[in-house]
């Protein structure tokens, strides 16, 4: 499953890079470096498929299903999510992590009724050396829209330096309107990952379970229109 199922494949507009793009990138950029590779889809049958396969041993340590399982969100409502999107990098295991997770979750059109999720992620063995490093550099300068640092919340910026967390709120109304926020996040993570500091970020927290970090540093996306409905608690 090397890409999202066609009949969902729609170019974003105002030059944004689609999900399926993303989803592209992400392989292009760090498949060649992954030790493991999940995506979650939906089959002929219409059911739910869980690929989860070792592409390459790097690590000494095997990684567990189960842990890499833990990052698909639950939940059985997605049609609220259709037009959004989370780019994520969340490391694993929680305590004394052994790898970073990058990856994209987006709601995908049903070609009957509602929506459905589609995640794809790529298990990095840590520590990041230069060169995955660079690559999350080049990863998030492909989304093809800049960073307007001046339109970032100064609680946000001031948090993030002095605290190593924020969860960003924001009343974007439509990914275009949104994409700066999305790139803001992904070069602060990087920022971090680069001075040895290994924080969870998602661009956009698509479940209320994805906030709860018990403490840990992050850096989160939040969109007042999706937090506020029923799927997010799902």
């Amino acid at each position: 499953m090397d890409n999202i199922n066609a009949s969902s494949k729609q170019k974003a507009t105002n030059d944004l890079i689609s999900s399926v793009e993303i989803s592209d990138l992400l392989s292009n950029c760090f498949l060649g470096d992954a030790e493991y590779i999940l995506e979650v889809d939906r089959n002929n049958d219409d059911s739910y498929t869980f690929a989860f396969d070792r592409v390459r041993t790097i690590s000494f340590t095997a990684l567990s299903k189960n842990d890499a399982m833990s990052i698909i969100p639950t939940g059985s409502y997605w049609s609220y999510f259709l037009g959004w999107r989370d780019i994520f990098g969340v490391p694993i295991p929680t305590d004394n992590p052994e790898w970073l997770v990058l990856g994209i979750e987006t709601a995908l059109k049903h070609e009957t009724r509602g929506a459905y999720l589609y995640l794809k992620a790529l298990f990095l063995p840590l520590p990041l050396n230069d060169s995955i490093l660079q690559k999350i550099e080049d990863f998030v300068n492909g989304l093809s829209y800049s960073v307007e640092s001046k339109k970032i919340d100064r609680f946000n910026v001031a948090e993030l330096r002095f605290r190593g967390s924020t969860v960003l709120d924001t009343s974007s109304k439509s990914i275009s309107e949104y994409g700066f926020i999305e790139s803001w996040i992904i070069h602060q993570a990087c920022r971090r990952y680069k001075k040895g500091e290994i924080l969870t970020f998602r661009t956009l927290a698509m479940k209320e379970s994805q906030l709860s970090l018990r403490g840990k540093p992050h850096i989160i996306g939040k969109i007042k229109c999706i937090s506020q409905s029923s799927a997010f608690q799902d």
